[in-house]
Parts: C-alpha cells; structure tokens; sequence
C-alpha cells in the first residue's frame, strides 16, 4: 500500500493506493497526524476512482483532489496524460501538462444563491476586507449549511479564500471554491493563499486548472 503526501496549490492531502475503506476514527486520525485537508483513497479496476474523506470522517467531493488523483494517476501509469476519474458516482475527465492537472466539472450551476460544483455547494461572498468578513464566515457557514468563499476583486482577477465544510476553517486553497468565484464574478484568474487556479469554461463545461505536487512519501509497504 502506497501513503503519501500531495498538495493541489497548497491543498494538502493524504493519499492511500490501493482504496480501502476508512472508518471515522482513522480518517481523523491520518487528517491530524499530517495536518491536512482531506484523505484520498484511490482505486483502479477498470478505471480509477478516487474516495475523498474530509478531515471530520465524512465523505465528500473535492476538486483539487481530483487534481491531486489525477496527477497520481499519470505518474503511477494507471492512466496517460488524458482520462477519466470517477468521484461520488460521476465522472471527471482530466489532462495533465508538465507539473499541473486540469479537471472538468459538468453542469454548474447556481439555485437560490447556492453553487453547485460537483455536488460541493459554495456560497460566495464579496468583500473589501477579509479581516471583518472572516469573522462572519463561521456564522453565515451555519446559516446556509454549506461552504463559504470569500472574493475580493482585483485588477488582474480575483483573490478567494473558502471556509470548509468538513475542516471548519479556511484552506489554503479550494478547487470548487475557485470555480464558484470565477462563475459568480466572470473571472478566469483565482487568486487564492496556496496559488493560482485557472478556471475557464470549456464549452458545456468548465475546467480547473493549477499546481500539483507529492510534497513526502510518509509511508510504502
């Protein structure tokens, strides 16, 4: 079994090849012990599917770690430069050009002020100071049941940053997060503490794109 340590623009991650099954308690423990976002399990029968755990134990979709996935993917060879992930019962096509990955979500979109990217809901706020809006994130993640991000506008694009269900603080960086501002603002530049992410729309769909890196090899047996 492989273990290791990735990053997608500082989204940090565990990552376990071949998939198992992970209870509470060890998706907990691995999120603490490593100080990271998530847990990815990996699996390839067919085709490469990804499980994604939040630090809490709960199940979840995650758009840098399909970026991460994806990048496992081509330098394991389960897959080429080019291919599909599946996550939560849909499929993620995906490219892979030198040291980034970029992943296509279908279908986004916005209901009753809520972004739906991949089945992970955003509610975005625009803000001058981030300072004041932080303090307020907590209590509008409660209102509204879903993640919130944070946006201020910019002369060359946008600078984002997400309150994460499942971390219950704000990451470095969050793939669905970026795609939400972008769509809310028609931006394709996101700034976020962690790096750049490209978001463009790609006819029916729209693509993130950024920074993909295997930061440590913690463990292999």
């Amino acid at each position: 079994m492989k273990q290791e340590l990735w990053h997608g623009a500082q989204n940090k991650f565990v990552l376990l090849f071949p998939r198992q099954e992970l209870s509470f308690d060890k998706v907990k423990g691995l999120a603490k012990r490593f100080a990271v976002d998530g847990v990815i399990c990996i699996s390839k029968k067919k085709q490469v599917a990804m499980q994604f755990y939040n630090p809490d134990g709960t199940k979840d979709n995650c758009g840098n770690a399909l970026r991460v996935t994806a990048m496992f993917a081509y330098k394991n060879k389960l897959k080429g430069r080019k291919g599909i992930i599946f996550s939560q019962g849909k499929s993620y096509a995906f490219t892979i050009r030198n040291s980034s990955s970029k992943v296509f979500f279908e279908n986004p979109h916005k209901k009753n002020g809520i972004w739906s990217i991949g089945n992970v809901r955003h509610k975005i706020c625009i803000v001058d100071s981030f300072c004041k809006a932080k303090q307020k994130a907590i209590k509008l993640r409660n209102k509204f049941k879903c993640n919130i991000t944070l946006v201020k506008k910019l002369s060359t694009g946008i600078f984002a940053q997400t309150f994460e269900v499942g971390v219950e603080n704000f990451t470095a960086s969050c793939g669905t997060g970026a795609i939400a501002a972008a769509l809310e603002v028609q931006e394709n530049k996101v700034f976020m503490p962690g790096g750049l992410l490209q978001v463009r729309r790609e006819r029916e769909s729209v693509s993130l794109e950024g920074k993909v890196k295997r930061i440590e090899v913690s463990h292999e047996s």
